[in-house]
């Protein structure tokens, strides 16, 4: 009798308690999301969805992007994130990855949350990368938020939902600079290499910087930490000729022409 009672307290955390590092395979609207453990259905209550980013980017590429979940009263918040290659489906794309400190932590080839997080203002943000496979394509960003009251239990007091999957097309050079915003100035240009280049005054803080050549070939793809446009390190080791570039982060994608006055080809 004591061991029977000692074996049905231990399974009681189990059964009553929520996993707090989230779960895969609920990100697409064909299946039933979190409806098996929070509550029966999506809620309106819970708003998810994409902040910023570009919609056209290179093949290979390595792109940041923010899930948003929000709810106007629940403390913390959950979510699950995938790259799909179609918009319902569970057939993965791409790589993605995540920073220390973002929330997030990898399930197989998803995101979910590490733990639940605090919001702020009814909020929270889960930034995340992803790199683009090498061959063109449009595929879909799907996921999945849930606003947890914080009791530690899988019940219907939570609220989710789905965020409305985002159409995201991996193309050549040519194709993603014709849908960017131009660089507002780029000096100085023509460019030497050793100098410092300037951006304009919109790009800062983490920021990919791509070149890309004629011939469509990416030469240059790097993440730096820009202040008010301005590059921290000189670009070296290039060709002369004239590039494309693309800028891109948290918040936006910008692109630009820039002649190089670099090495000689050999």
């Amino acid at each position: 009798m004591r061991c029977f009672l000692f074996c049905v307290f231990a399974l009681i955390p189990t059964m009553l308690f929520a996993d707090p590092n989230g779960k895969a395979g609920r990100t697409s609207t064909s299946t039933a999301g979190c409806g098996d453990c929070h509550g029966a259905s999506a809620s309106s209550s819970t708003r998810v969805t994409l902040e910023g980013g570009p919609r056209k980017v290179l093949p290979g590429s390595t792109t940041t992007f923010t899930v948003v979940v929000a709810h106007s009263s629940q403390p913390r918040a959950g979510v699950g994130i995938a790259m799909r290659t179609t918009q319902t489906g569970s057939t993965n794309i791409g790589t993605l990855a995540f920073a220390a400190g973002s929330g997030l932590r990898l399930r197989g080839a998803e995101l979910s949350q590490s733990a639940p997080q605090t919001m702020s203002g009814g909020s929270f943000k889960f930034t995340f990368t992803w790199k683009a496979p090498s061959q063109v394509g449009t595929y879909f960003l799907q996921g999945i938020g849930n606003a947890v009251n914080g009791n530690g239990r899988e019940d219907s007091g939570d609220s989710w939902a789905w965020m409305t999957p985002v159409a995201i097309t991996v193309e050549a050079a040519t194709s993603v600079e014709e849908d960017v915003a131009p660089i507002a100035m780029i000096y100085p240009n023509p460019y030497s290499s050793g100098s410092i280049l300037h951006l304009g005054n919109e790009l800062t803080g983490a920021t990919r910087i791509q070149l890309i050549d004629v011939r469509g070939s990416v030469v240059f793809n790097e993440v730096l930490e820009l202040t008010h446009g301005t590059l921290p390190v000189p670009l070296a080791g290039l060709h002369s000729g004239v590039y494309a570039i693309l800028a891109s982060n948290a918040t936006m994608t910008r692109r630009g022409q820039i002649m190089i006055r670099g090495r000689s080809h050999s």
